[in-house]
């Protein structure tokens, strides 16, 4: 197999065995009424309080009209709450509830406990390369993101 052909094949491999595992590990773990989206939602509101939810979709590179629809799906399922700011009516804050607390939690167990893993299995100079490397990738897709102009996934 050509090299360009081999790269393609890991890396879609790659993304697909990380989108199972993570779906595999977190059903496991007792979470079976929400999707991988509204995890990462759920992920990108707990890191801070209060936030607008202008402030999410944008941590996210996904459109308002996409939050909105995850956003009400959560509060149905008691997840989320969503609050209009004190001071300015026209905003909306947003917070999780016990319940998105607890799965927010088990979410970030599990990447602790993946990278644990992975620390483990690969020594010393392992993990700075694959940490170069890593850190190479997230410089690529920003820069590739920016100088194309990537649309937000919808």
């Amino acid at each position: 197999m050509e090299t360009k052909q081999l790269l393609r094949y890991l890396f879609v491999d790659l993304v697909d065995q990380m989108s199972i595992v993570e779906e595999n590990q977190l059903r496991k773990r007792g979470i079976l009424d929400l999707t991988i989206r509204e995890v990462h939602v759920i992920e990108a509101i707990g890191k801070n309080e209060h936030q607008q939810m202008s402030e999410v979709a944008q941590r996210l590179q996904i459109s308002m009209g996409t939050l909105t629809v995850v956003i009400k799906r959560l509060i149905d399922k008691n997840y989320v709450v969503r609050r209009r700011d004190l001071h300015d009516r026209r905003i909306f804050r947003l917070d999780l509830t016990p319940a998105g607390i607890e799965v927010d939690t088990i979410h970030q167990q599990f990447h602790t406990e993946m990278i644990d893993e992975l620390a483990r299995d690969f020594a010393g100079d392992d993990q700075h390369y694959i940490h170069d490397f890593l850190q190479e990738l997230v410089n690529y897709f920003e820069a590739y993101r920016e100088t194309r102009r990537v649309v937000k996934y919808e």
